[in-house]
């Protein structure tokens, strides 16, 4: 087995950037140069790994010695590391400690339905324009799991309940066929969550050409002793949980995605003000978001929301989400 592995180029070059990543910080120049080769590092791991290519042939992404060079690079090299959630800790666009102004915002349906002839081609054939699915669809709130773990295979009490309430808005307020993949792509194994939903993606789009809009929601992880101020919020008199907007930006479709998310987080402004925490950007991820030039992973609250607060932001998001596209389609 092991002389299999040794015979792996990347399982070799991870052994050789994990041995330089381990160098204390002290015996290396300057700060400055370890940032110049981790972007080094990045580009030669694209050219080697297939985990950090989004265009490497699908057979280069078989067998237990890919699953096993993925996992130290995740494990051993810092500019890689992910958290729990998937992702690291980041800086939100707004200024979110002062929840009154919520209070001002009516929660309200949309305006009209997407009726008119200009609206969507996909309309009166019934095809689907929208993909929703879960990464981690296991991922649940405080209300409906014990205290520490916050997951849920119950997909009445997890992401894919939070999902169905968008999915129904844009149906039956906008006339927009989705469809919405409710497996579990996080169980058995969070590790190879990414893998799995890449899969069924990939699989949906093929079979689904008319597919335009790509969203996989997920929730926040925070500390159990974190306040949640966060992603406390309030419509009117409806509690509701703040939602944050977050692209991946290594790979081929970041640029048209960020235009994309641009849109959505200024129609929240418009719609629904203070509930959006803004765009957020990780350069050295991806999410699957290079499947389509519409895509977005959205983080509707956290594990210390109560459900119904998450499915209360849903359905501003399926309103957000619709008139975003009813101005795309008409624009065509």
């Amino acid at each position: 087995m092991l002389s299999g592995i040794f015979k792996n180029k990347a399982f070799i070059l991870a052994c050789l950037l994990i041995f330089n990543f381990s160098i204390p910080i002290s015996i290396k120049n300057h700060i400055d140069e370890k940032t110049k080769n981790a972007a080094i590092y990045k580009d030669i791991l694209k050219q080697s790994v297939a985990v950090m290519n989004d265009n490497a042939a699908k057979e280069e992404k078989k067998g237990s010695s890919y699953g096993f060079t993925k996992n130290i690079l995740v494990s051993a090299l810092p500019f890689l590391h992910l958290n729990e959630t998937g992702y690291e800790e980041v800086k939100i666009k707004k200024d979110i400690t002062n929840d009154t102004k919520d209070d001002t915002t009516k929660l309200v349906a949309a305006k009209k339905k997407m009726n008119d002839s200009t609206s969507t081609d996909n309309k009166a054939t019934n095809k689907p324009l929208v993909l929703i699915y879960h990464t981690h669809a296991t991922e649940s709130f405080k209300d409906k799991t014990n205290k520490g773990t916050y997951r849920s295979r119950n997909n009445n009490e997890n992401m894919v309940a939070v999902g169905k309430e968008m999915v129904n808005v844009l149906k039956n307020e906008y006339g927009i066929e989705s469809i919405h993949d409710t497996a579990q792509h996080d169980y058995p194994s969070y590790n190879a969550a990414y893998d799995n939903s890449l899969k069924s993606a990939e699989k949906i789009l093929k079979d689904n050409p008319s597919i335009k809009y790509v969203f996989d929601i997920h929730r926040d992880g925070l500390p159990s002793s974190n306040n949640n101020v966060k992603y406390k919020a309030k419509v009117g008199s409806t509690n509701v949980a703040k939602v944050m907007i977050v692209l991946g930006m290594d790979h081929k479709n970041s640029g048209k995605n960020l235009k994309f998310a641009d849109k959505v987080n200024n129609q929240f402004d418009k719609m629904y003000p203070s509930i959006c925490l803004g765009v957020t950007k990780r350069e050295p991820y991806r999410y699957n978001q290079w499947l389509s030039s519409n895509s977005i992973l959205f983080e509707v609250g956290s594990n210390l929301n109560n459900l119904q607060d998450s499915k209360n932001t849903a359905k501003l998001m399926g309103r957000v989400v619709g008139e975003v596209i009813k101005k795309d389609m008409k624009g065509k």
